[in-house]
């Protein structure tokens, strides 16, 4: 089992129509008074996140600390479990990575590196309790790929990763952010840029985990894209560059497109819906980009 994503919660939250309609007309003919329902609920979501028990809190009490509850309760009993069920003489690397995420996360390019964890450990050292958060689902390993092509995996570099959490919710709690820093503006405009970014990105990962598609990262001296993003049926990469805010300046996205040609390329942002060779979504109609696709009108052919 996996948190909801953004799709089930706004029909957990009683936005069945909503989906219903974007799913039906597709995100380029959503209407402005629907983008900004859908804006709001994201902003909800970020805080609150996908964790079922959390959601339910959410919609039965509004209550912030309500919420907050339940996350740290959550949160308790992962730790618990990291002693109970990881295996001997693992559980201390597996706390120490767990803990780690957030503030790697708001590092400059939110690379993962294992010399910066307490006890100075090689990174081989670390791999069975990375491997272990991975199956329990507890994180998504993004590794860079400087030759992005079919499959995947061909161009991986995995000893350059990148570590998100599975809820972004829980990523909220664990980085003391409340409803506030998403549903006001002017708080919101107060954070750390990295910040905005990594959140940004944590959420989109989780989008993309959930429709299916691998993840990776492209990066290239000092250019990089978010994402890079492939799964089976799927005859070419798609690239996927993440802004956490209106102002869209995708420097690194034109140098991917210059350099590999991609035929359909995405911006996600908090920009209104737009087509083209590259396709701009706001950032909480991730959930769409499956039907970008595999939409015959927008297919994405070798």
């Amino acid at each position: 089992l996996r948190p909801m994503d953004f799709r089930e919660w706004l029909i957990a939250t009683g936005e069945q129509g909503v989906v219903d309609l974007v799913e039906r007309d597709g995100p380029f003919s959503v209407s402005e008074p629907i983008l900004s329902k859908l804006e709001m609920s994201f902003r909800e979501y970020m805080f609150v996140g996908g964790m079922p028990k959390v959601v339910e809190t959410w919609i039965e009490t509004h209550d912030q600390e309500a919420v907050r509850h339940e996350q740290e309760r959550i949160l308790d009993g992962y730790d618990s479990d990291f002693l109970k069920h990881v295996p001997e003489g693992d559980g201390f690397d597996v706390s120490t990575i767990w803990e780690a995420i957030p503030t790697t996360l708001s590092n400059e390019n939110s690379k993962f590196v294992f010399s910066s964890l307490r006890g100075g450990k090689r990174a081989s050292e670390y791999e069975r309790a990375m491997k272990w958060l991975q199956d329990a689902g507890l994180v998504h390993k993004v590794n860079a790929n400087r030759s992005p092509s079919i499959p995947l995996s061909a161009g991986e570099d995995k000893n350059a990763f990148k570590l998100y959490m599975c809820d972004i919710g829980l990523l909220s709690f664990k980085t003391g952010m409340d409803l506030a820093y998403y549903t006001n503006e002017e708080i919101r405009s107060n954070l750390n840029p990295i910040y905005r970014g990594a959140s940004a990105e944590n959420f989109v990962n989780n989008e993309l985990v959930s429709s299916g598609f691998i993840t990776d990262y492209w990066r290239e001296g000092r250019y990089e894209v978010d994402f890079i993003i492939a799964k089976p049926g799927m005859t070419s990469v798609v690239p996927i560059e993440v802004k956490s805010g209106w102002k869209v300046r995708a420097t690194s996205l034109k140098k991917y497109i210059d350099t590999f040609s991609p035929e359909r390329s995405i911006v996600l942002s908090m920009n209104p819906p737009s087509e083209g060779d590259v396709v701009k979504l706001p950032i909480y109609l991730a959930w769409t980009i499956p039907r970008l696709v595999d939409d015959s009108r927008t297919a994405i052919n070798p």
